[in-house]
């Protein structure tokens, strides 16, 4: 589970994304999966639990998502949840929100390390979002305009000029910010680093590395750069 708050609903409140952009987020999901999952007989499922329509999980105000997977005879189901009150935050945006549901996949497809409960640790599974899932995701979800950030396109020109979805990346990792800032109270930033050194992989199911070590991460994914330090022992110093 990437996130667990609660989102106060006020009248007057201008949200980012509306029920048609969250929809188009989920079927660029559903296709970069059939890439993404190891072979045919894993499924990925959006908001898909017995007795609850489309509608309910839109309708919740939580600001939430989360990872659960059902292993059957010769099928196993991934499914991710991400409640109406995530995608509407203020500064969530459809790339955002994708890269979201890619931790989230990541949960179950991401690799090694770890959990000691059988998933994708969290920091492999933010750093799978950014390296592996949101650039088969973008294949099928239009971009979005926005600003011009000089911080991050130096970042990609420096670590990794080749790669077309570089920048976008970053972008999308920006309203990873915003949650930290307005549901975390961490002040984190593109341009500083976590202190952090890890000497071993913390894998009890509830650890999560600092919100600024998992922005590291984010971001080293999105460069195509080995792991942080701040989690992975074996990583490398974040670049900035």
């Amino acid at each position: 589970m990437k996130y667990f708050a609660f989102l106060l609903i006020f009248p007057n409140l201008v949200f980012a994304l509306d029920r048609q952009e969250f929809n188009e987020v989920r079927t660029a999901l559903e296709l970069a999966f059939s890439e993404l999952r190891p072979d045919s007989s894993h499924s990925l499922h959006i908001n898909d639990a017995p007795g609850f329509g489309p509608d309910y999980w839109w309708q919740l105000p939580m600001v939430h998502a989360s990872y659960s997977k059902l292993e059957l005879q010769h099928e196993t189901k991934h499914h991710i949840f991400l409640f109406g009150g995530f995608a509407r935050q203020p500064e969530m945006t459809k790339d955002g929100l994708a890269e979201t549901a890619c931790h989230e996949i990541g949960h179950g497809i991401g690799g090694a390390p770890y959990k000691t409960s059988g998933s994708s640790t969290e920091g492999q599974a933010d750093y799978f979002a950014t390296k592996t899932c949101l650039p088969i995701v973008f294949k099928h979800l239009q971009e979005q305009p926005s600003p011009n950030d000089p911080y991050l396109t130096h970042l990609c020109e420096t670590y990794n000029p080749k790669d077309p979805h570089c920048l976008r990346s970053l972008k999308a990792i920006q309203s990873d910010v915003a949650y930290f800032r307005n549901y975390e109270n961490a002040d984190v930033a593109f341009d500083f680093a976590s202190a952090i050194i890890a000497d071993t992989v913390n894998t009890d199911p509830t650890y999560y590395p600092e919100p600024q070590c998992r922005l590291d991460t984010a971001i080293h994914g999105a460069l195509q750069l080995p792991r942080p330090r701040c989690w992975f022992p074996k990583g490398i110093q974040r670049a900035l």
